[in-house]
């Protein structure tokens, strides 16, 4: 069972037209063709979501606590880079900020927070996994976004 779970990986698919969502499980070795298919009318970003189910796992094994409010707006982070290719996290921050009607300035704190506690506590071989064996420091929240990321749209392919 655990040899198919690795392989397949499982799509959300909404239309903000309409009140229609979809949920499929797609053999991560086509998601590519899937996608690129599906995309031939649609623009990506409003159809295909990286599965968040996914996000929140590595976001709890890398050790951040779900009570925190870090904890969601690292979550929001990673699937607005993914999904939407934002790199400048002022603009990440900004987004969420509108969406939790928080200032900017709580969301990089908040995300900070969850950060420096991921480290503390968080599954060492992921962290060093993810960020590599050298990493001497807490990453800054841009370095922790952009390569865990990384790591998840790696995963995908």
């Amino acid at each position: 069972m655990k040899e198919s779970e690795d392989k397949y990986i499982t799509l959300f698919l909404c239309s903000k037209e309409e009140d229609i969502n979809l949920e499929l499980l797609v053999l991560k070795s086509s998601i590519k063709e899937f996608v690129s298919k599906f995309n031939k009318k649609l623009e990506i970003n409003s159809f295909f979501h990286v599965n968040e189910v996914m996000i929140r796992e590595i976001i709890h094994e890398l050790g951040v606590p779900s009570n925190l409010k870090g904890y969601k707006y690292l979550i929001d982070s990673i699937k607005i880079t993914i999904n939407k290719n934002i790199i400048n996290t002022n603009d990440i921050y900004k987004e969420i900020s509108i969406k939790y009607k928080v200032s900017i300035n709580s969301v990089e704190h908040a995300i900070k927070r969850a950060i420096d506690i991921s480290f503390e506590i968080g599954n060492i071989s992921l962290i060093h996994k993810i960020f590599g064996y050298s990493i001497k420091d807490i990453p800054t929240n841009t370095q922790y976004i952009l390569m865990v990321s990384e790591y998840i749209s790696l995963q995908l392919n």
